[in-house]
């Protein structure tokens, strides 16, 4: 793979995991909603907390895939105006309350993340990230999420989401963008993720699709190639 200059990631389950979360917030909706509303000194009723995990159920992209993004700012419009709190919440401090369940804390880089963005920067490799946003999500909330985007961000200058290009995965926009803010052409990029959006979408965008597969089970979307560790990319790029 001589032609690769660039490579790109996807974060969850690539660079980080959220621990004991898993990539499907459906189980944790109760739990956020109730910090964010406690942090706000707001009360919802049963009622209202249930109707409002139904409106994040409809957004929720495993269980309904979409590949058109839609910003958290509509997502939780709907919830405040549908459960009747226009007057009693601050809907920025409520999106904010809630994405910062998902953060403090639980949010963990794994331990091949940093030696290996590490050693791509001194072998004079591009890199970037690329990743579709929970629900739309616009800021960083918490802490601990700062701490480890700032950790990333200490080895590129490039990071796109779902929001900046308007498109999830496996839509190409995203990958297309990742090749233009690289300044290299899009099969001199080799993009890593853990799933098949980010498989078929690399592939189709025409740059060197990996699959990362951190657990035993094989699987098999078309990927380039297979990797179960970061470090093996150093060995497949030929350094």
């Amino acid at each position: 793979m001589n032609k690769i200059k660039a490579i790109g990631f996807d974060l969850g389950e690539t660079l980080f995991f959220n621990d004991g979360v898993g990539l499907n917030w459906k189980d944790h909706y109760i739990p956020a909603l109730r910090k964010s509303l406690e942090n706000l000194n707001v009360s919802f009723s049963d009622y209202q907390l249930q109707k409002s995990s139904q409106i994040l159920s409809e957004y929720n992209t495993r269980i309904f895939p979409r590949t058109k993004e839609i910003s958290c700012d509509v997502i939780f419009k709907r919830i405040i105006d549908e459960t009747g709190l226009h007057d009693n919440i601050e809907q920025i401090k409520f999106e904010d309350g809630f994405y910062s369940y998902f953060g403090n804390e639980k949010q963990k880089l794994y331990d091949d993340t940093v030696p290996t963005l590490s050693k791509l920067n001194e072998l004079g490799f591009k890199v970037g990230y690329l990743t579709d946003v929970p629900y739309g999500q616009k800021r960083l909330t918490d802490k601990n999420s700062k701490i480890i985007f700032e950790k990333l961000m200490s080895f590129s200058s490039v990071y796109i989401t779902s929001i900046d290009v308007g498109f999830r995965k496996p839509e190409i926009y995203g990958f297309m963008e990742l090749a233009n803010q690289f300044k290299c052409d899009i099969n001199e990029v080799i993009y890593v993720g853990n799933e098949e959006k980010d498989i078929v979408g690399s592939k189709k965008a025409g740059m060197t699709s990996c699959l990362i597969m951190r657990e035993n089970e094989e699987k098999y979307w078309g990927q380039d190639v297979t990797i179960h560790s970061l470090y093996e990319i150093i060995g497949i790029l030929g350094k």
